[in-house]
Formats: C-alpha cells, sequence, structure tokens
C-alpha cells in the first residue's frame, strides 16, 4: 500500500478511471482485522486510539456501534464518509464492503479517492465532558482539614490583580470576631443586629464576586468558557436562595424577647448562615478563582475560542441549529435570572410606601424573563429527549411558574394604576401578605416565593442540558471512532482497488505471454497462465485468436512465431550459425518438398534451420503446411503423436486417425467423436461419409 500511496494523486486518477468503467472492481471487498488493529495501533492520538480499539472491539463482538453512524443526522448534508454506512462486520473476523454499496458508485468512488488523496480531515474527539456539579446544600460544619486547605487556596490567590480584593473581603470575614467566624477561633455571640450586618457584609462579597467589574468582566472573554460561566452564574443563584433562606429565618428573631433567646437564636442562626451560605460560598470561590487563573491571557485582539463566552453571548445566525438556539437561550435566561434576582433579594432599597422607579425596573426585568422562558420551553423538549418523569416535573414547575406571570401582570397593573400607598395596600389584602412587615415589601414578599421556584426548574434544565450534552459527546466519540476506523478501511479497499487495476492492465500484456506458452507446446505453463487470467477475469478464445476482460475490454492474441522461438533457444545455447549459402540451400530444398507435399522432408528441413538459429516465416500456422482441407493445424511429426492417442482411444487404424485429426483441424476430441461415430453408423450397416468430409 505504501507504493499506492507515493504519488498518490496520480494514482487516485487513474484507479478512479478504472474503477469507473470497470464492473468488474465494483465488487465486494473484504478486509481482514488484523489490518484494521494494525491500523488502530498506528493512531498518533492516544485518545482516539483508545476509543477506535475499543469500538472495533465491540464491532466484533456484536455489542459495538455499526457504521450506519456515518450516515449522519436526518435531513442534514450527509458526511464525507456516508458512502461507507454500509460496512458490516462478518463473523467477527473482517470488515466487509458488500457489493451493493457500489450503486450508485459515484459516492464511494469520490470518497475512497478523497480517503486516499488526504482531502478529508483526521477525525477529532470532542472535549471531554466535565466533571462539573452545582454546589452541595450543605447542613453539617466542613471537615477541619478541608476547612484549611480551602483557605489555603484563597489565602494563595488573594493576590490575583483580577479579583483578589473580594478573596481577600471574604479571608477577612472569617476570621474576624463575630457570628460568621470560621477560622482563629469560635464564633462570639451578639445581637441581631451585629448579625444582620455581618450577614450584609457577606451577601455583598457574593454578588460582589459576579458583579461586572469583577466576574460579569468575562461576559465577553474570548476564552472564558460559556460551561463554565453557566456553572458560575447558576451556583451564585443557588447562594441567593441559600442567602434568602436565612433572611427569612432571622424574621423569626422579631419574636425574641429575653436576652436568653435572642442569644439562643443568634447561635442557631449564624450556624445555618456559615453552614448552609458561607461554607458553600467559599467552595464557589474556590472552584472561580481557580478556573480564572488557568485561562490565558487575553486582549481585544484574541480570537474568540469556540464555546467561549464571546463567542457564545452573540445572537444565533440564520443557519443555526435548534440545539444551538436552546442553548443561546438557556444562557439568556440564566444571565436575566440571575439580574433579576439579585436585584429583588439584595437591594432593599427599591421598595418604598409607593410604587418605585426600582419596582418598576424589576418588573420590567421580570417580563424580560417571561419572554426569553416562553422561546426556551417551547424548544427545550425538541432538542433535549426527556423520560416520563423528567417531563412530568418540568411540567410542574412550568405551571406554577406560568401562574406567577399572570399574576405579575395583574400586580402591575394595579401598582401602575395605583401608585400611591393604597396601591401597596390593595396588594397586600389580595395577596394575603399579612405577616410581612410594611406594605413597603409587598412586592418583595410576593416576588421571592416565585425566585425560589424559577431556581428548581433552572436546576432541572441545567441538569437535563449536562446530561443531553454528556450523551452527544458519547456519541461523537462514537462516531469519530467510527470515521477512523471506517477510513482505515477506505484506505485497504483503495490499496486493493489500485493492486486489481494493475492486475487487469497486466492481464492484457500476458495474454500474448500464454499463447507463446502454448504455440511452443508449454501446456503446463500455458495451463498456469490461463488460470492466472481467468483469476483475474479475463477469458481467452482460442479460436477467434482474441482476449476480453470482464470489464469489457479485449483484445486480440499476438500470433506467435513458433520457429523464431526455437531458433532463439538453439542460438541461446550456443548453436554453429551457417553461412548464406547453406541458408539458401536448405530454404530451397524445404520449399521444393513442400510443393510436392513432402511433409516429412520438409519438417525436417524447417528443423535442422532453427537448430542452427535460423526461424521461418510465421505464416505457417504453428509450424504446419497447408493441407488438401485448408491450413494444417499441427506439423506432421505432432498429428502422428495425437493420432497414437486417438488409436488407443477408437481402436481405428493410423491412417484413419490422421485423416481424422486433418478433417477436424487437429481437434482430437471432434476427432474422436466422429471416429465413434462412423464406427457406430458401420455397425448399423450405414454407409460411412469419407473422412474428408468431416465437419
Amino acid at each position: 500500500m505504501a507504493e499506492f500511496f507515493h504519488g498518490r494523486a496520480e494514482r487516485c486518477e487513474l484507479m478512479a478511471c478504472a474503477v469507473a468503467s470497470n464492473v468488474q472492481l465494483q465488487r465486494e471487498h473484504v478486509i481482514q482485522r488484523e489490518l484494521i488493529e494494525a491500523g488502530v495501533a498506528s493512531t498518533a492520538d492516544a485518545r482516539l486510539r483508545q476509543k477506535m480499539s475499543e469500538t472495533f472491539a465491540a464491532m466484533l463482538q456484536g455489542t459495538g456501534p455499526s457504521f450506519s453512524v456515518l450516515q449522519g443526522a436526518p435531513g442534514a448534508a450527509p458526511p464525507p464518509l456516508a458512502p461507507l454506512a454500509s460496512l458490516l462486520v462478518e463473523g467477527g473476523e473482517h470488515i466487509v464492503l458488500p457489493e451493493a454499496a457500489w450503486a450508485p458508485h459515484e459516492g464511494l468512488l469520490s470518497c475512497l479517492t478523497d480517503i486516499a488523496t488526504g482531502a478529508l480531515a483526521a477525525p477529532e474527539l470532542p472535549p471531554l465532558p466535565s466533571d462539573d456539579t452545582l454546589l452541595p446544600e450543605m447542613s453539617q460544619p466542613m471537615e477541619q482539614a478541608q476547612l484549611q486547605a480551602t483557605f489555603s487556596v484563597l489565602q494563595g490567590a488573594a493576590s490575583a490583580p483580577h479579583m483578589g480584593s473580594v478573596i481577600r473581603m471574604l479571608v477577612q470575614l472569617a476570621q474576624l470576631d463575630g457570628p460568621l467566624r470560621m477560622l482563629g477561633g469560635q464564633p462570639s455571640p451578639c445581637d441581631l443586629q451585629t448579625f444582620q450586618q455581618h450577614l450584609s457584609a457577606l451577601a455583598n462579597q457574593l454578588n460582589t464576586l459576579h458583579d461586572p467589574n469583577f466576574l460579569g468582566k468575562e461576559l465577553q472573554s474570548p476564552v472564558f468558557a460559556r460551561a463554565k460561566y453557566e456553572l458560575f452564574a447558576l451556583q451564585h443563584v443557588q447562594m441567593l436562595v441559600w442567602l434568602q433562606r436565612v433572611q427569612q429565618g432571622l424574621q423569626q428573631g422579631a419574636g425574641k424577647t429575653t436576652p436568653a433567646e435572642v442569644q439562643q437564636f443568634v447561635v442557631q442562626i449564624s450556624h445555618a448562615a456559615r453552614v448552609l451560605l458561607f461554607q458553600p460560598m467559599l467552595l464557589h470561590s474556590v472552584q472561580v478563582m481557580s478556573y480564572v487563573q488557568s485561562l490565558p491571557p487575553y486582549d481585544a485582539k484574541t480570537e474568540a475560542q469556540p464555546g467561549s463566552m464571546r463567542a457564545s453571548m452573540a445572537y444565533p445566525p440564520e443557519s443555526a441549529t435548534e440545539q444551538d438556539r436552546v442553548e443561546w437561550l438557556l444562557l439568556n435566561l440564566l444571565l436575566q435570572f440571575q439580574t433579576v434576582y439579585k436585584d429583588a433579594l439584595c437591594n432593599p432599597g427599591i421598595y418604598t410606601p409607593t410604587y418605585s422607579p426600582g419596582e418598576a425596573s424589576l418588573f420590567q426585568g421580570f417580563f424580560r424573563l417571561e419572554e426569553i422562558y416562553t422561546h426556551l420551553i417551547q424548544r427545550f423538549p425538541g432538542v433535549v429527549v426527556m423520560s416520563e418523569q423528567e417531563m412530568q416535573v418540568v411540567t410542574q414547575l412550568c405551571q406554577k411558574i406560568n401562574r406567577h406571570f399572570t399574576d405579575g401582570k395583574t400586580i402591575r397593573q394595579c401598582l401602575e394604576t395605583n401608585p400611591g400607598s393604597h396601591g401597596k395596600q390593595m396588594l397586600v389584602q389580595s395577596l394575603q401578605l399579612r405577616e410581612i412587615p410594611s406594605a413597603d415589601y409587598a412586592v418583595r414578599e410576593w416576588i421571592l416565593p416565585f425566585m425560589m421556584t424559577f431556581t428548581d426548574l433552572l436546576k432541572v434544565l441545567w441538569t437535563l442540558w449536562t446530561q443531553h450534552a454528556k450523551r452527544g459527546a458519547a456519541e461523537a466519540e462514537v462516531r469519530a471512532s467510527c470515521e477512523g476506523i471506517a477510513r482505515l478501511v477506505g484506505e485497504r479497499i483503495v490499496a486493493q482497488l489500485a493492486d486489481e487495476e494493475l492486475a487487469l492492465r497486466a492481464a492484457a500484456a500476458s495474454a500474448p505471454k500464454d499463447a507463446a506458452a502454448r504455440f511452443s507446446r508449454d501446456f503446463d505453463a500455458a495451463d498456469r497462465l490461463r488460470e492466472q487470467l481467468a483469476k483475474l477475469g479475463v477469458t481467452l478464445d482460442d479460436q477467434a485468436k482474441t482476449w476480453r476482460a470482464a470489464d469489457g475490454r479485449s483484445g486480440s492474441i499476438t500470433q506467435v512465431n513458433v520457429s523464431e522461438i526455437h531458433a532463439q533457444k538453439a542460438a541461446k545455447s550456443g548453436a554453429a550459425s551457417l553461412d548464406d549459402a547453406e541458408i539458401n540451400r536448405l530454404v530451397r530444398e524445404r520449399e521444393q518438398a513442400r510443393y510436392t507435399s513432402d511433409y516429412k522432408t520438409a519438417d525436417r528441413l524447417r528443423d535442422q534451420l532453427e537448430r542452427h538459429g535460423v526461424s521461418l516465416d510465421v505464416k505457417e500456422r504453428e509450424g504446419g503446411e497447408q493441407g488438401a482441407s485448408g491450413e494444417r493445424v499441427l506439423p506432421e511429426k505432432a498429428r502422428r503423436e495425437l493420432a497414437k492417442h486417438l488409436r488407443a482411444v477408437t481402436s481405428q487404424s493410423a491412417r484413419q486417425c490422421e485423416k481424422a485429426l486433418q478433417a477436424n483441424g487437429d481437434d482430437i476430441e471432434r476427432a474422436a467423436d466422429w471416429l465413434i461415430s462412423q464406427a457406430e453408423a458401420a455397425s448399423k450397416g450405414s454407409p460411412a461419409a469419407a473422412p474428408e468430409e468431416a465437419p
């Protein structure tokens, strides 16, 4: 095969033309497993080599994928290797390209040509799917060793220029004497107001980390992966939920009256804040900083990498797939919700006795969220395959969310119609928000439960999408490994076609060699050459003196001058040469013998000339003479030998056998049939025809 791929472009062009015009080459091809295994072992990419080896072993065992994966997605343009999708595994030992794959042959031939010339890009495995997970909801304090390791990482990142200030503040809060202390001593008791101050400081750092001046700067990064940004944004939303739960628990402290009750309550709520909020926030910060520090430097001229935030934030083009659009909607839904949730939970200044501009802005973001959500939910089930249980979970969450969006329109209309304090009072009564400390926070108390429900939906959608992406990556790995195996099979098929095409061309040239061996009476060599030609689809017609290949090509079998062959052999063996006078004398004597039909003398003189390296004209068919019934096929000596064999079979006289051979073109079978038929006719009393009249 190496010889074939040397000068591959020219050879491929010749091979393609030959295959296109040669039906015989468009046949079933079988490639042994050992050849494929050797090709797999020589694959340069270690990960692809391992996957191809696993896939091929599974194919041979009947448990792996089939080559039908090469067909591509329904309705899409066929991939370059689609013509090889009909490859089959047979007997666990070889790969077969069925003959039916050549109908039509143009696509398959083009595919094989591209493989041979290296026009097809090498298969590539998709990036390894990440093991990223959402933050776990903690209920117990971290082990001391894990806590120390976490802070060690954070302290090492405190000098980072981009987000180091946030990290330093988190470490200081963990060391600060107070209810949230986690380093250098035990948490100290305090009053509710002090606890609220520490909790607000923690919430500020949480939101600052995702501020546009910090992690938010990566929205247009050409290197920050979209999947990572999505994960960190969703983790931020998770922590907003836990912050909301701590704030809700804090409201219960208003009913504590005695100092002992207050102190005990602060101890409990502080423990909850450290475990439920501060600990996962530390783990989140470690993940963010570790990833940010691993990114390469970039500037405005850096080209956006595939899957980066800059590439992902761009609006999908007309050519985008449905999956691309769902991915874009998921990212934008999360970013929009992150902004709305942060304002609703952590910006109490927007809530006033009357309908404020801050609340109006909150509703504007809320309904922008609904718009994105509606587009996504319409498309999501068409892209992501969900089980019945998963579909039920999504449906139930969407029903709750849809009611919130409907209520939101009514509430905004009420507040816009009654922008004064009366509108807030009407809202408290209609929503039955009797436990809120003030009507100022009516909108907040209505929207925060929605935020928790929507966060649950986002987590479900993220999980389903992540599973979908992993399935897609696994399918892409299988497809890439099948493509790699198919390319190896294609290379072997091309090599086979090249060898067969060369052999057919050689067959056309070797047909005269068969004739030469036969006419020189080397029947063993003639039979070997005839068998070799038959294997290559070339048949010989001795009567018509022609050859024909299976692809329709044909030609004449060059008449061989046997006399010349004998003379050449004699000359090579060192026979003495004759002078011109002697040659002319012998030739004249031979012509005189032929004229008088003294064929025995003519043959003897011809043999004498040949023994001295002198050949005669090839017009005598196989050295024979012109007989009474036409051109003789054999010399007298050879015919007499055949007559002996014929006499042994038919029990006829030597003279009768020679005449039968002469009348039947020296065909011993026809001569024998004729003699037997004559004998049977004679036994029945019928007059026998003269041998000269035989057909």
